[in-house]
């Protein structure tokens, strides 16, 4: 059973046996008396509260700066969700390549943002490419 405070945007965690990514936070507002994530994985899709969740692993987010080169990494397709707002068809073409951060948003919802070219990715899907990456 996890704490709302506990968890991130990106971390991993368990619901009834299934590992799944947490890819929302909504804190208690108006429209929510209570906290909710949104999870996914391989075979759940779920919005719920953050105590009917065990955290598996808190990623470390990469440290990333306005200029910084970063690799996409492969993202599975459950983690791509078109129904976000954030994931477009187009952004598919970005896996497996490397671009410059234009902007970084800690958005309060969905986390930590890092805009490539025109697209806003989740920052856990990025490798920060040091200097000495570069051959």
């Amino acid at each position: 059973m996890a704490k709302f405070n506990e968890i991130k945007v990106g971390d991993i965690v368990c619901h009834d046996g299934q590992v799944a990514r947490v890819m929302e936070k909504v804190n208690i507002s108006m429209e929510n008396p209570h906290p909710i994530i949104r999870i996914v994985g391989p075979t759940i899709d779920s919005r719920l509260h953050p105590t009917n969740v065990q955290l598996m692993e808190a990623i470390e987010l990469p440290q990333l700066k306005v200029g910084d080169r970063v690799h996409v990494n492969d993202i599975p397709k459950y983690e791509r969700p078109r129904t976000d707002g954030i994931w477009l068809p187009d952004m598919d073409d970005f896996i497996g390549k490397d671009y410059i951060v234009k902007e970084l948003w800690d958005h309060p919802q969905l986390g930590h943002l890092a805009k490539l070219d025109d697209w806003w990715f989740r920052t856990y899907h990025l490798s920060e490419i040091s200097k000495y990456d570069i051959i």
